[in-house]
């Protein structure tokens, strides 16, 4: 009886391997190997990417583009109230926010570093304007080209 049990042991051991076996790909697949689209980093407090680095504000929202368009980032601040948009070309159309036209006002600006320009946007509420233009500034501040 042990040696029947036995048998059937190694006997289930062996269908179990040569089932698992089939599941596993022979090769990684390139989705694993290389994640398409630009290098982009998004820090606690900083976006990078092959062209700039900018610090953005404490409780802002990163959302970055796909991966098929050229590297922007969206800043969205916590009542989105306010977008801030940096990025190596134009973004176009621009992000839109869930108020009334009449409400918001835009700055859009291109700023060079170096060989390079970026295009920085400000979008935001015509009351809140008086305190979202000077953090929209700082950020302009801290833009800087990407050395790494």
């Amino acid at each position: 009886m042990r040696t029947l049990y036995r048998v059937f042991a190694g006997l289930l051991v062996v269908v179990m391997a040569s089932a698992c076996a089939s599941i596993a790909p022979p090769d990684l697949p390139a989705q694993l190997e290389h994640t398409p689209g630009p290098f982009v980093s998004v820090t606690e407090r900083h976006y990078r990417n092959d062209t700039f680095l900018v610090a953005y504000p404490d409780g802002w929202r990163v959302i970055t583009s796909p991966a098929t368009e050229p590297p922007y980032a969206i800043f969205a601040n916590p009542n989105n109230t306010a977008l801030m948009v940096f990025g190596v070309e134009a973004v176009d159309p621009l992000p839109q926010l869930d108020i009334a036209p009449e409400n918001l006002r835009t700055d859009i600006r291109t700023i060079s570093l170096g060989d390079d320009e970026v295009f920085a946007v400000l979008i935001g509420l015509d009351r809140q304007w008086d305190t979202l233009l000077p953090l929209f500034e700082l950020m302009l501040d801290t833009l800087r080209p990407n050395t790494q």
